[in-house]
């Protein structure tokens, strides 16, 4: 769906406000921006904020009165009420299998406690490049002091009888960073498939989006499709006695009304756009009355968990007759045959129609060089009049010049060094795109006083990698020089006055992406200081202040926030050290 930038912008202000106001209230469910319900989710934006339908006698000790003070948003609000559960207790899994050493995303597995939760998919570690299973976190581990030997396991049928055999072992998770999201790894031999039952193979990772159509393959329910009719969804979770927020994440609806869109044991799912079958949201719970679906956003799970969707398909081939085809075969269109007389005949049209247009065009470029010639003789002639001015004139602009050169040395000095540090990265970009991306490091050390060249060069050399290309891309999405994500990126136009057209457009320009970046990390580095905001500007504020809160405290942050603060710094220093 395409929202017009002022309108993104307040509604994501408003949700910001929204959140801050009202996600302590026991009686919220969760909060979250998408399609009015009472417009039959019809492209109307509002914020919706989902209150627990209560007993009466609940609702008057339920501290409801603060849900109902909406103006101060402004931004449209709407209230749903539904008996919302969260779909985290699953049953005890009653559901066999044949066992067989290939495993594919949606089939049946259960935790050390019994109970039943799918199998996600195939990912990849993307430091030691091993193969592991995504799923959900309250059904891996189901607790906080959760480490590894946690063990799930896949009940199979074997001669007529039900057994239970180890598949995979926990690993780690992304809750701390308010992600119901965790990976294990495959035991006893165990192969995982690119392949999603009754559905196919993965083809990559998308951005979900307002009005995109998806499909799942859930272990209670089977192959189910909806619609994402909310995005940046939040909610304030209690994990054994423990308050978690957990988000963003995207709110899916049946496509058929009253359709049975998830079931206890559909947790660790994961959500596939239905056109492309790109991965978009790991389902973690949902509600019946009103039927829908809850999942994090794909891209922000890999990112906290630091691992990348396999795509490659399986080298297994394919036993079941429907998934073979359900596969689509692409033929040529077939081309009408031209006469080969028409075409002679045509062919010698064109040789004549050639030969006419080349006579004329040569005509029309004599005629315009003798209109040329008499202009330029008339020219030189007023030149001529005005040559002593002219060179008044040019050193009155030399003498300006040098003025402004011998005043600008700091400038100078510093564009130089932000070339000398591309040179070290990237020596193959051009001089004039090094000399555009220095001037505007450089104005932007100036605008913010929360930045120097010295941060904001370090900051650009880690994210991309060490690479300066301005077309980088990583695997959760973050584009540029400066990495950020569309999502956050459009938000940043509408400060700047830049007008949103596409992705590409306006974050592989370096000049957007340097101004954009810097205009997010002045805020951050404003707001929590130079570190906490460095952590903000990798894993969100809420690992700033959460950061911050415990004394800056390395083991609070996710692994990769706790290496790229440090990485940073010791960049920082080593250019601040840099000599010109």
């Amino acid at each position: 769906m395409n929202i017009d930038p002022k309108t993104w912008c307040a509604a994501r202000r408003a949700l910001e406000q929204a959140i801050a106001l009202y996600i302590d209230d026991p009686n919220v469910a969760f909060i979250d921006l998408g399609f009015s319900a009472q417009q039959s989710f019809k492209s109307v934006l509002v914020i919706r904020i989902h209150r627990r339908h209560l007993p009466f006698e609940d609702s008057i000790t339920a501290e409801s009165s603060r849900t109902i003070d909406a103006p101060p948003l402004g931004f449209a609000v709407e209230f749903v009420e539904s008996k919302f559960r969260y779909h985290l207790r699953q049953q005890v899994s009653e559901i066999a299998t044949p066992s067989r050493p290939e495993l594919c995303g949606g089939l049946p597995l259960v935790n050390e406690a019994g109970r039943l939760f799918s199998l996600g998919g195939k990912v990849r570690d993307r430091r030691t490049k091993k193969e592991m299973v995504l799923s959900s976190w309250h059904v891996l581990a189901e607790s906080w002091a959760a480490g590894e030997q946690v063990l799930l396991y896949q009940t199979v049928a074997t001669d007529g009888r039900e057994t239970t055999e180890v598949a995979a072992e926990y690993t780690r998770s992304a809750i701390r960073a308010g992600l119901d999201a965790a990976v294990s790894r495959l035991k006893n031999n165990k192969l995982l498939l690119n392949q999603q039952q009754g559905i196919g193979a993965v083809t990559g990772v998308a951005l979900p989006q307002l009005g995109m159509r998806v499909i799942k393959s859930g272990a209670a329910t089977g192959v189910t499709s909806g619609i994402i009719t909310g995005i940046l969804g939040y909610s304030m979770q209690r994990y054994a006695n423990r308050k978690q927020l957990l988000g963003p994440f995207v709110c899916i609806t049946p496509e058929e009304p009253n359709a049975k869109i998830n079931a206890p044991g559909d947790s660790g799912a994961w959500w596939l756009e239905r056109s492309s079958r790109r991965a978009v949201a790991l389902h973690f719970a949902g509600s019946d009355e009103p039927a829908f679906g809850l999942a994090f956003s794909m891209p922000e799970v890999l990112h906290a968990l630091e691992v990348e969707v396999v795509t490659e398909t399986p080298a297994v081939a394919q036993s079941d007759p429907a998934e073979q085809s359900a596969t689509c075969v692409m033929t040529p269109i077939e081309q009408p045959a031209i006469e080969s007389e028409t075409l002679k005949a045509f062919s010698i049209n064109l040789l004549f129609t050639k030969r006419w247009i080349n006579r004329f065009a040569l005509a029309v470029v004599l005629l315009t060089l003798s209109l040329t010639t008499v202009m330029l003789l008339q020219r030189l002639t007023r030149m001529h009049q005005r040559q002593s001015d002219k060179i008044n004139h040019l050193q009155r602009q030399a003498r300006d010049i040098k003025s402004m050169m011998q005043t600008d040395s700091v400038r100078q000095q510093q564009v130089r060094k932000i070339i000398t540090i591309i040179n070290r990265f990237n020596p193959k970009m051009s001089s004039n795109l090094k000399l555009d991306i220095a001037l505007e490091i450089y104005t932007m050390s100036l605008k913010y006083s929360q930045l120097d060249v010295d941060l904001i060069c370090a900051t650009i050399t880690h994210e991309s990698a060490h690479s300066w290309d301005p077309e980088a891309v990583s695997f959760a999405g973050a584009m540029g020089l400066m990495q950020l994500l569309p999502t956050t990126a459009r938000e940043l136009t509408c400060e700047e006055g830049i007008t949103w057209t596409s992705s590409e457009a306006i974050l592989f320009n370096p000049i957007y992406n340097v101004r954009l970046g810097c205009r997010y990390l002045a805020r951050l580095v404003g707001n929590y200081g130079v570190e906490p905001g460095l952590a903000a500007y990798n894993g969100g504020a809420l690992q700033a202040r959460r950061w911050a809160n415990g004394g800056m405290n390395h083991a609070l942050l996710p692994r990769e926030t706790a290496y790229y603060v440090p990485a940073i710094m010791k960049l920082y220093k080593n250019y601040r050290e840099m000599g010109l």
